[in-house]
């Protein structure tokens, strides 16, 4: 009776509705959907970025704007310092939030705080409401319930970055979509059918906006691509040569043609060929040197270990000042793995670890239900994707920083299943029998 009243489509809704309302409601009660972000890191320049764009003035930050010092203090808080960067062409950040925010700037003028709050809140919504579809497809209406409070309750980063204007929310459904879509490609793979072309075709719009959202998620192409061209030499190794070529052509061309105009933008401003900008290249020093194996692989902020002092920029503009960051601290990396290969070698290990390591009882309770969840899984499809979302997610660790556990929060959606999974498990949940999912026969 209950399965019949909750189904999987019904059950998801119920998350989204729930899982919009909590938050929302929480962040209310708090106070915090109309604060300004701290004035420190990541969140200024996007709101910046997101303003001047809103009102046409190009990709630039402008710290200086009378609205953005307005904006913070109308709520009695201090605003970013002036910085020499701003007005310059920005070549740091990846445009997918910035224009998010112009169009909510321009949809919803004075309230740019709470608007960008809703998508976030709308956005980790929606991928509690796909983790409970599958676990209810799994375990029933009983258990796809359980994932809410998973989700909402134990989980601190779904309401840390519900609120944080960064990219995180964003990037969360979107590799949530892609993990989707290559469960359906993996399934599909057996018929070798134009479906599975177009399923590939659709995991490479997700890849490629994530990419727009966060600019390392480059790194996931070929571990992604990898992955579908092994899930399809599973089903058929006779035909598996030309159809894996047929998909990766789909997947890998639309994520060249898509990413190719912000490349081409990227060149053409900085004059190098610097296709995802400065801000890789500037921070690789964080990734591989004497301070990234004294810190474990967790991310520091190389100016303030004086790493550019070196660089005389006094004469500089702020757009060739990055640029000559980029270049020292990319040559600086390089030098270092020539020299410290072995650490080298190590260095991804720790920073996978620093990475998944608990830092709390939460944490805790998170991985060690994943761990049953992946464990118990039987093999499917989308335990096919978890598998090359995971090697993706770490793979792209290892090859940049930790920031402790803010890299996984994009794979929420692997996360809670698994974990959602495991709880059910331990509880004696019977697994049901699957709705399969829409295919070709």
């Amino acid at each position: 009776m209950l399965s019949a009243l909750l189904t999987p489509a019904r059950n998801a809704m119920l998350a989204i509705i729930l899982t919009a309302f909590l938050l929302g409601g929480y962040y209310q009660l708090r106070g915090w959907m109309t604060v300004p972000p701290g004035i420190t890191g990541d969140e200024p320049s996007y709101i910046s970025i997101g303003w001047e764009s809103s009102q046409g003035n190009g990709y630039q930050l402008d710290f200086s704007s009378s609205e953005l010092q307005q904006l913070y203090k109308s709520h009695g808080t201090t605003p970013p310092k002036p910085s020499i960067a701003d007005r310059s062409p920005d070549t740091t950040r990846p445009p997918l939030l910035p224009f998010i925010i112009a169009v909510l700037d321009w949809l919803t003028p004075g309230k740019e705080l709470w608007s960008i709050r809703i998508w976030n809140i709308l956005c980790l919504a929606l991928t509690c409401g796909l983790v409970v579809r599958q676990i209810t497809k799994r375990y029933g209406p009983i258990g796809g319930l359980l994932v809410i409070p998973l989700f909402v309750g134990l989980d601190l980063n779904t309401r840390l970055y519900g609120r944080a204007i960064l990219t995180e929310a964003t990037a969360t459904l979107l590799i949530a979509l892609l993990s989707l879509s290559l469960m359906r490609f993996s399934g599909m793979a057996r018929y070798f059918r134009m479906a599975h072309l177009k399923t590939a075709g659709m995991a490479g719009l997700w890849m490629t906006l994530a990419i727009y959202d966060r600019t390392s998620f480059l790194l996931w192409v070929p571990i992604v691509l990898t992955g579908m061209v092994i899930s399809l030499r599973q089903h058929d190794r006779k035909r598996w040569l030309k159809e894996s070529t047929k998909a990766a052509t789909v997947f890998f061309g639309i994520v060249i043609v898509g990413f190719a105009p912000w490349a081409v933008r990227n060149i053409i401003v900085t004059g190098e060929f610097m296709p995802t900008g400065t801000q890789g290249a500037t921070q690789l020093s964080a990734a591989y040197s004497d301070i990234a194996w004294e810190s474990q692989g967790v991310w520091s902020n190389l100016e303030d270990h004086h790493f550019f002092d070196k660089i005389n920029d006094i004469e500089m503009s702020p757009l060739e000042s990055r640029i000559a960051k980029a270049k020292f601290s990319q040559q600086a990396a390089n030098d270092w793995i020539g020299k410290h290969p072995v650490k080298a070698a190590i260095l991804p290990a720790m920073k996978v670890w620093q990475s998944v390591k608990p830092r709390s009882i939460s944490q805790l309770i998170l991985l060690f239900f994943a761990l049953i969840g992946f464990w118990s899984w039987q093999s499917d499809p989308l335990k096919s994707a978890f598998l090359i979302i995971l090697t993706a997610c770490f793979t792209g660790i290892g090859m940049t920083w930790s920031v402790e556990g803010r890299f996984l929060v994009p794979v929420l959606f692997v996360w809670h299943c698994l974990a959602a999974a495991g709880i059910c498990r331990t509880l004696g949940l019977k697994t049901s029998e699957q709705i399969p999912e829409k295919t070709v026969h």
